[in-house]
């Protein structure tokens, strides 16, 4: 499980002295490397750049993965709890290291934000993710497929102009073993403007990270995302009349092709849809209250 991930940070004001402080503290005085007018040091899995004619600092990657190899000795692994205490002792760490309030390293660009849950018997991509067709926002965005290095499908995405929709087989991507079926779902932020809408704020910092209604707001996002996701139904819970009606209203492709013969009954193929998704005994419905659950853990601890 985890909520918080990959981030962007930028840190104004930050002088050659405290540059080379910075170093001395992280143990890596000597590893400092020079390229395009900026130094780069790799700090576990992050990566610092720090720009001496300006005078600021920037930090990319994940706090997650930062926190289990840095922190905890664990492994640049994040497919297990990066819960609230977590986070709180992540950024403690950073600020310290930099010598810089948490107030005072501001989130810039790309921002990451999920959870991971437990998909027990079924395959993560093949037997759930394959069946997210599209989400509706005021417009039909479809999902598109990536694949692997070995040409096998494990992510499905969805893009908007700020924002984008990633849901995944954590287990492949971190090459785990087979039995562990672990479904990524996450929103990446292209930019600070698309969190602060989010955040609800102005200017946006590393401290803001440690305010629960922001991971509220951040969950809330999550979870109005799925609900606006179409899906198809499992073959063997329903009929094939049923199955077709899902699939007109799901997909993008038939929505263009067939709108003209089936708007009539569009209402129907809506509640045949939604019927088999928030069904109490169905994966969907499952999988949301697992979102649901996994929140309040990481959360609370």
């Amino acid at each position: 499980m985890v909520m918080f991930d990959g981030v962007s940070l930028e840190v104004r004001n930050f002088t050659n002295e405290n540059f080379n402080q910075f170093l001395e503290n992280i143990g890596q005085i000597n590893n400092c490397n020079y390229n395009r007018g900026r130094k780069i040091v790799f700090w576990s899995n992050l990566r610092v750049y720090y720009f001496s004619n300006e005078n600021v600092l920037r930090i990319q990657n994940s706090l997650h993965k930062f926190y289990n190899f840095e922190i905890n000795n664990f492994g640049l692994y994040n497919h297990d709890d990066f819960t609230y205490s977590k986070v709180e002792k992540t950024i403690n760490y950073i600020q310290n290291k930099l010598n810089v309030s948490s107030n005072e390293i501001y989130l810039k660009g790309k921002f990451e934000y999920g959870l991971n849950i437990q998909t027990f018997k079924y395959n993560p991509f093949k037997d759930i993710i394959d069946r997210f067709q599209s989400i509706v926002t005021t417009a039909t965005n479809p999902f598109y497929v990536l694949y692997n290095e070995n040409g096998k499908p494990f992510l499905k995405f969805c893009s908007f102009n700020q924002y984008k929709i990633k849901i995944y087989d954590k287990g492949k991507q971190m090459e785990l073993p087979s039995r562990s079926k672990i479904m990524r779902y996450e929103i990446v932020n292209h930019n600070s403007i698309k969190t602060k809408k989010v955040f609800n704020k102005s200017i946006i910092t590393l401290n803001d990270l440690l305010d629960k209604e922001i991971w509220n707001r951040c969950f809330y996002q999550l979870l109005k995302s799925y609900n606006n996701i179409r899906v198809l139904p499992f073959p063997d819970e329903v009929s094939i009349g049923d199955y077709s009606k899902c699939l007109l209203y799901s997909s993008l492709i038939f929505k263009n092709d067939y709108y003209k013969v089936y708007k009539k009954n569009y209402k129907d193929l809506k509640l045949v849809h939604n019927s088999i998704k928030n069904n109490e005994n169905g994966v969907y419905f499952l999988i949301r209250q697992k979102l649901e659950d996994n929140y309040r853990h990481l959360l609370l601890n």
